[in-house]
Formats: structure tokens, sequence, C-alpha cells
């Protein structure tokens, strides 16, 4: 898994045509696994013990991808459970907005820091 965060990175890097949402929902998807497989092994164990929570996980996972990408948490949101999940307990829905609205900022201010935006006057 960490390869293809380094795949996916070098891939995107690099200018190759993979799009810009496929690699940061498949990031988001690895971090989420292997947050619940850390988690598991560590004192937390019970907490991860069921496969919904794994599932809950990974769906909270991909809409944070989706959120660094588009800028917009509850549409994230929405597109995690949609995409990755049967059922979704309705006490999750602030979880995963709660995790994406903070990753698209985390997101935005640190693009700001390695990009400084451009200010342009056309006379």
């Amino acid at each position: 898994m960490i390869g293809k965060i380094f795949g996916l990175t070098l891939a995107l890097g690099s200018g190759l045509p993979v799009g810009k949402e496929g690699p940061f929902v498949h990031i988001g998807a690895i971090v989420a696994s292997l947050l619940t497989r850390i988690t598991s092994a560590c004192r937390y164990q019970a907490f991860f013990s069921s496969e919904g929570r794994e599932m809950q996980m990974l769906s909270s996972g991909c809409a944070v991808g989706i959120a660094c990408t588009f800028s917009a948490p509850a549409g994230a949101v929405l597109y995690g459970i949609e995409s990755t999940s049967r059922f979704f307990a309705v006490r999750n829905y602030w979880r995963a907005f709660f995790a994406t609205t903070c990753s698209a900022l985390i997101f935005r201010f640190a693009n700001a820091a390695i990009i400084p935006p451009e200010i342009g006057f056309n006379f």
C-alpha cells in the first residue's frame, strides 16, 4: 500500500493523464485502511473489530480524498457514502463531515504555502 501511495504521487507529479481525483481517493482510502490496521493492532482493538466500522472508515477516507481534490466537504461526504457503503449510520455523517472539512482546509493552506497565489494587475 505504501508503494501505491508513492506510485500515485509520482504519476500525478510527472504529469501523466491519470486525473487528480482518482489518486486522492486511493490515497485517502489507503490511509484509512492503514489507520484501521494500526489501531486494531494496538489497544483500540475493540473499536475496529467489526467489518462495519472498517467500512465506515474506508468511506470517510474516500470522502477525505474527494474533499482535498475539490474543496467541497459536504459533497465529498455524500460521494463517500454513495460509492462505498450500503448502510451508513447517521451519527457518522458528522464525523465524516468534520474529517472532510479539516482535510480540505489543511490541503488548501498547504497548497497556498507551496504555490503562492498569483496577483496580477492588467492595465
